[in-house]
């Protein structure tokens, strides 16, 4: 399926597209990816992640909850190490965990302890 210039399809975007063909994600050839790595694979584009987190900064702030508000990911949505590492980096948000295994995997991957928020229920004796 090839689309013409300009005719761009509703998944489409900067970083993922159709080059005759070719699916591109982050300037990189899906399929040159695909073969580098065992299959399943999931790619991440970290650009992406800290643009977006910005733009829920600024939209945030321009609302008027400048300095009100802190951001946290829900690890629970992906706990893949590399990737929590770059969100600890980037200093644009905290962690949302829900087990106290969440909790030191996020410690592990730089987040400091103020930087997590604890959500969990049903703790048993030990983890209390």
């Amino acid at each position: 399926m090839n689309f013409a210039p300009g005719a761009a399809s509703w998944w489409q975007r900067d970083d993922l597209y159709l080059n005759e063909n070719t699916l591109v994600f982050a300037g990189r050839q899906v399929i040159s990816l695909a073969e580098q790595f065992d299959s399943p694979a999931f790619f991440y584009n970290a650009h992406r992640i800290t643009h977006k987190l910005n733009g829920l900064h600024e939209a945030l702030s321009s609302a008027g909850f400048k300095d009100r508000y802190k951001i946290h990911f829900a690890m629970k949505a992906n706990r893949f190490a590399p990737l929590l590492t770059h969100l600890k980096y980037t200093g644009l948000c905290g962690i949302d965990a829900c087990s106290p295994a969440e909790v030191e995997h996020a410690i592990s991957c730089g987040f400091d302890p103020e930087d997590i928020s604890f959500t969990a229920t049903s703790l048993s004796q030990k983890d209390l």
